[in-house]
């Protein structure tokens, strides 16, 4: 091996002196400070194809060549330090450039280069680099250079003797750093997650890269046993890390596109169009129509302004464009009009007939559809997991896209939705919302695990009175179990016939349930039954039970008894009764229809009603009870063909068997005892009602609370396929998982104040000596005094105890994850997988959409459904962008973080988030109102100064964050309302809203003109999207944008790259002019109508609009663009619609100044009444109010919002009021 590292030594000091002579002199001259030579691979293959070849193969070997043929070309004596210099490759092969998500086994062991976004990054730890042993017994000394694969021997080469000590003193070290790298953004598009690969970096090599920057890492793939870090290793099972050669920085604002001599000439030819911006204009979200003002900012925003831009005292001027819309226009989050809803009086209806039902009574025209208010009882989603009642207010029926998705799930349930509708999923412990565009097969969305109705006695229909000869029926006063039981066995095995009278029929075989039949009819209606044998030839077997009577079968009829087979469904009156009486509806429908095959503990029923089977799903979930719907072929029973046909089968299985044989029941003797046989050998299913998502939070938090596999509070087996993720637990195991973590976090907790020995709570910590030494400022020598009782002094043994009291309260932060996985483990929810995503042509015009106060979501085909295009569009065309939604990010999600270190060393990381992971490019964030207040505050930094600064654990740092943000907020209402202040729409802070640059409220106001040609462009879109489907469109027909999204991208990025634009003067002064301007205006009408922050976003988008034309000039036409889009802002959202004038108090306070006066005005109109009342009469305060130009009207809508939602005035007494005053400390 010598002898052939000597001779690819010896090529390798011929490339050096022939290809890097200069580098290598600089090097040689520089060292130490300089330590590595950066060799370019594609310069050794143009050397030695068979060296290059090699070297991605076997690195090991011809980096440690190079590297001696480095060392052989300085005289070692020259340098105070040994000459130990690194050869770094780069500039792979594309063969050695896998994707991070595709790098596996085959790259073991070889070179390559991945393209990557650090996500964290550990602090340096030595690494011991050559080992000095010393035997205790001779005092031999054996230095040992670790390097791959060294084995440290355990006895002393000369003596021979156990017992070698490592002298940690006299040994080498070298610098290691870990860090993680994932998957770019702009290669994870369409939903999938980004891969991970975790990061080794020594000597010259820490510290050059931060969470956040993208980087280009070569380095040689090495594993090491899967556990390892955690102190329990497979033997079979490993993990794989990069062992970092080279890094280089990738400054890449956007990604990297390929534009080659013809693109550019292309990009340069578009820019010197005449109606380049319309063109640009025209393509943003074209297949939506109108809102030019905001499609013109959103690609200014892209463009960008003029980055790198200091003051003259050193600080940084934001280039990046922050834009905020409310109320996104043309969304459809919404479900098809045969979906059906669950109601709170148990009442299964298609949302469309409620919907329909609504807009009958009162209807209002919204741009593409319409809506009505209302207050109807429905069931929904809770922020526990629990499925409960909730008020539905809006009704809403909007223009249908011109696709849908049909969501199929593994128990059979279907939805129908909306690209941008969300669906419920469980990632990583916490709930959140994928849309249905996101969703992929195999994923697990929120269903209701039981659906808790109350119901009520329903009263029996009253029947119309027949003929007088006719037998009137006796009518029970309710549907009580006699009516429902008789209701399950007609659904079940019956039929209503209409002759001459109406004739109500049970046919079956067993003698048990025609006898149950007969008597609730006799018991409940006083009518005579009868049995007959329809077919005696056939079979004797088979009877039929059967009463005649004109009353009972019309009340029958409109229960839709009479329906045929394939119509069937389960009657109101049934939906909307108690548990107890639709226990017995189900009891005898399954007794008809129900089969228990021999040996398997599954409950079959087949129909080809899939609606009824779909109305028997929810109520089964009434008592706990999860089952299948799947489609079945069968051959009809009741034909003489006996055709095979497409059916539909309902099956209960399992642990949900036993259910239904516990709470419902069979009354058959048959069935009853084939299922009670069946059941006896259950073992309880964990791979149906499972909560999925949990591995890494189930790893992290046993890492965190110290524990091991086996402590977890199920057996090891067990448990350690959830920590893989290969299998999912269920709530029962969940729930004990999360005890024992409960357990394990209150032992730690109270850890201090037990009577352990130092040595025991060390233990129990699970740290060593000397890491409670390096904590506590000591020596690990004191720790140990201690703990072996060598020192009675207390000493510094308090201060050693307070150091653990501070690392069992450092678990307090576990609480909140812990307490995630007892409320998944106690949720009513039942996660569903996704089996198939299908994308369908709407069958109708309209689509469907409930708001739900409070919840926001709903249940709609027993899936929980939760309630924007121009934001997804966006994020979709900015080459470099993240998508995050406001509901479920946290601070450290938006920004960045110190949290301890999961790379396995036990210390802190530092952690990227989402707008530092999208530096450079573009943040889309949904639902920006729902953020919390806590998590707003993280955004003040990032969206002023562009930067994250995290100070936590004795880290204190600073990234890059350059990220333009594009928010979308929801009304409260789920529509904006035009008429009021967005303020009291929307919770989102004011010193939020001040730095948008651009606000736009998506309004929607009626104009005959306008509303024409909107209907004429989704017409034509719908036409032509019909067209394309059948494939039968021509060239001319196609609508496209005018220039194609991936030359737009393209153009951008060049323009980005290359464009950077400075301000003329005649520009400056226009928009010094306007600004002035504006101020004046103010002034004379006592308001604030611009504050100097504008000046700058002004500026910000005249440099994007020069982008776009690829000048580096900002011209007058740039200036007047960015104030016409100011202008146009500020007149939609700040105008003061009782004074009609332009007030930014309105964004920066919440409210115009005008009503800030009028409230000072009354609160010291009450002021001074108040030294001459006690109480203040409500009428004189009013009367007052009215020297100050307040009408009456105005005034008391202003007190009352004073005592009802400011809290600035109270009423002590009916009529009467005083100012609040501030509580003296």
């Amino acid at each position: 091996m010598a002898e052939d590292i000597s001779l690819i030594a010896d090529e390798f000091e011929k490339f050096f002196d022939t290809f890097c002579k200069e580098d290598v002199e600089k090097l040689l001259d520089r060292y130490p400070e300089r330590r590595s030579l950066e060799v370019s691979y594609t310069e050794l293959s143009r050397y030695s194809s068979k060296i290059a070849d090699s070297l991605l193969s076997k690195p090991d070997l011809f980096i440690k060549a190079a590297e001696n043929a480095l060392r052989g070309m300085a005289m070692a004596s020259q340098y105070e330090v040994p000459f130990e210099p690194h050869v770094r490759f780069f500039d792979l092969p594309e063969q050695s450039r896998p994707m991070i998500q595709d790098i596996g086994a085959d790259h073991v062991g070889k070179l390559i280069c991945i393209d990557g976004l650090i996500t964290r990054r550990t602090e340096i730890r030595p690494k011991v680099k050559v080992m000095e042993l010393r035997c205790p017994y001779c005092e031999n000394i054996e230095k040992l250079p670790i390097e791959k694969n060294t084995v440290i021997p355990e006895t002393c080469s000369n003596c021979k003797r156990k017992g070698l000590q490592h002298d940690e003193e006299e040994s080498k070290f070298v610098n290691l750093q870990k860090a993680e790298a994932q998957e770019p953004l702009e290669m994870t598009r369409g939903g999938a997650p980004a891969s991970h690969v975790e990061v080794w970096m020594e000597d010259d090599l820490v510290n050059t890269i931060s969470p956040g920057q993208r980087v280009e890492i070569t380095g040689v793939l090495r594993i090491r046993p899967f556990g390892e870090s955690r102190g329990q290793t497979s033997r079979t099972v490993y993990s794989k890390f990069l062992d970092a050669v080279h890094l280089k920085r990738v400054e890449k604002e956007f990604e990297e596109v390929d534009i080659n001599k013809e693109d550019e000439k292309t990009i340069l030819e578009l820019s010197k169009n005449s109606d380049l911006y319309q063109k640009v204009v025209g393509s943003i979200a074209p297949s939506i129509y109108g809102h030019d003002e905001v499609k013109e900012a959103l690609a200014l925003q892209l463009f960008g302004g003029t980055p790198n831009k200091m003051l003259s005292d050193g600080g940084h001027i934001r280039s990046d464009i922050h834009v905020l819309l409310i109320g996104d226009p043309g969304v459809s989050k919404c479900v098809s009009g045969d979906s059906r809803i669950v109601l709170a009086d148990g009442s299964i209806k298609e949302i469309g007939e409620v919907v329909e039902e609504q807009v009958q009574k009162n209807c209002k025209k919204v741009d593409d559809g319409m809506y009505s208010e209302g207050n109807h009882d429905a069931l929904s989603l809770d922020g526990y997991g629990n499925i409960v009642e909730s008020k539905a207010t809006h009704f809403w029926k909007l223009e249908a896209p011109k696709y849908l998705y049909r969501i199929k799930t593994y128990t059979g349930k279907e939805v129908t939705t909306t690209p941008e509708h969300p669906f419920f999923v469980c990632d990583d412990g916490i709930v959140n919302s994928v849309t249905a565009g996101g969703l992929r097969e195999g994923q697990h969305i929120a269903t209701p695990a039981i659906v808790p109705i109350k119901g009520e006695m329903q009263k029996f229909p009253i029947p119309r009175i027949g003929r007088t000869n006719a037998v009137h029926i006796k009518t029970p006063g309710y549907v009580d179990e006699r009516v429902a039981e008789m209701l399950g066995y007609l659904v079940g095995d019956g039929y209503v016939r209409k002759t001459t009278s109406y004739e109500i029929n049970f046919t079956n075989t067993d003698e048990v349930l025609l006898d149950r039949f007969s008597k609730n009819v006799e018991d409940a209606f006083g009518l005579k039954v009868r049995i007959k044998i329809d077919h005696p030839k056939i079979s004797k077997k088979v009877k039929t039970a059967y009463a005649l009577s004109v009353e009972l079968g019309e009340v029958l009829e409109e229960m839709g008894i009479m329906k045929d087979s394939f119509n069937k469904k389960v009657p109101l009156e049934i939906q909307k009764s108690p548990d107890s009486i639709v226990k017995h509806f189900l009891r005898a429908y399954f007794d008809c229809e129900g089969n228990v095959p021999k040996n398997r503990p599954v409950i079959h029923a087949i129909s080809a009603s899939r609606r009824l089977l779909e109305e028997i799903q929810i109520l089964l979930l009434r008592f706990g009870i999860i089952s299948q719907l799947h489609e079945t072929y069968a051959r009809a029973t009741n034909s003489k063909t006996k055709k095979i046909g497409r059916y539909y089968r309902i099956s209960i299985t399992g642990e949900n068997a036993q259910l239904f044989a516990e709470r419902i029941g069979f009354r058959g003797a048959e069935k009853s005892g084939r299922l009670r046989v069946t059941l006896k050998g259950i073992t309880h299913s964990t791979n149906l009602n499972v909560v999925p998502g949990l591995k890494e939070k189930l790893g992290s938090l046993r890492e965190a609370l110290l524990l091991t596999q086996f402590e977890c509070g199920i057996e090891r087996t067990t448990y350690q396929h959830y920590e893989r993720g290969d299998r999912n637990p269920s709530r029962e195991m969940l729930g004990r998982m999360a005890k024992a973590f409960r357990e394990r976090l209150h032992s730690l907790r109270s850890l201090p104040e037990t009577n352990l020995s130092l040595g025991e709570m060390r233990s129990r910590l699970g740290i060593s000596q000397q890491e409670l030494a390096k904590k506590a400022g000591v020596s690990q020598t004191l720790i140990s005094m201690y703990e072996l009782g060598k020192l009675k002094s207390p000493g510094k043994h308090g201060q050693i105890v307070k150091v653990i009291s501070e690392i069992c309260a450092e678990k307090n932060a576990l609480e909140e994850d812990i307490g995630r996985l007892e409320l998944l483990s106690r949720s009513n929810i039942f996660w569903d997988k996704v089996v198939e995503k299908r994308k369908i042509k709407p069958r109708e015009r309209w689509v469907y959409d409930l708001t739900v106060d409070s919840y926001h979501n709903f249940i709609a085909n027993s899936v929980v459904i939760h309630n924007t295009r121009m934001l997804q569009y966006i994020t979709n065309l900015a080459p470099k962008s993240i998508y995050v939604s406001g509901k479920a990010v946290t601070s450290a999600g938006l920004t960045a973080t110190a949290e301890k270190d999961e790379l396995g060393d036990g210390g802190w990381t530092l952690k990227a988030g989402a707008l530092v992971l999208a530096s450079g490019g573009l943040a889309g964030i949904d639902e920006f109102d729902k953020i919390k207040d806590e998590e707003v505050a993280a955004l003040h930094e990032v969206m002023e100064s562009q930067s994250v600064s995290v100070a936590k654990a004795g880290i204190v740092a600073r990234f890059k964050a350059k990220t333009s943000i594009l928010a979308a907020a929801n009304p409260k209402f789920g529509r904006f309302d035009p008429m009021g202040y967005p303020a009291d729409q929307f919770d989102i802070p004011p010193t939020i809203l001040s730095r948008f640059d651009l606000i736009f409220p998506m309004k929607d106001i009626l104009d005959e003109e306008k509303d024409r040609k909107l209907a004429s462009f989704i017409l034509d879109q719908h036409r032509i999207a019909g067209k394309r489907a059948e494939k039968t469109i021509s060239e001319e027909e196609e609508i496209r944008p005018p220039i194609e999204a991936d030359l737009l991208r393209k153009y951008i990025a060049y323009a980005r790259r290359r464009v950077v634009p400075i301000l003329t003067q005649e520009a400056s002064d226009k928009i010094g002019e306007y600004y002035v301007e504006l101020r004046r205006v103010g002034a004379t009408q006592g308001a604030v109508p611009i504050t100097p922050r504008y000046i700058e976003g002004m500026v910000r988008l005249a440099e994007a609009s020069a982008k776009v034309r690829l000048s580096r000039r900002v011209e007058l036409s740039d200036a007047e663009r960015a104030i016409r889009l100011m202008d146009f802002m500020l007149r939609s959202i700040t105008m003061d619609k009782g004074l009609g004038r332009m007030d930014i108090d309105i964004i920066t306070t919440g409210q115009p100044k005008s009503k800030a006066d009028r409230i000072r005005n009354i609160i010291d109109i009450v002021k001074e009444l108040e030294k001459e009342y006690d109480l203040v009469e409500l009428e004189k305060v009013v009367e007052e109010a009215k020297k100050y130009g307040l009408d009456e009207t105005t005034t008391r809508k202003m007190i009352d919002e004073m005592l009802r939602k400011t809290g600035e005035l109270y009423e002590p007494k009916h009529g009467h009021v005083k100012v609040v005053r501030p509580k003296v400390e």
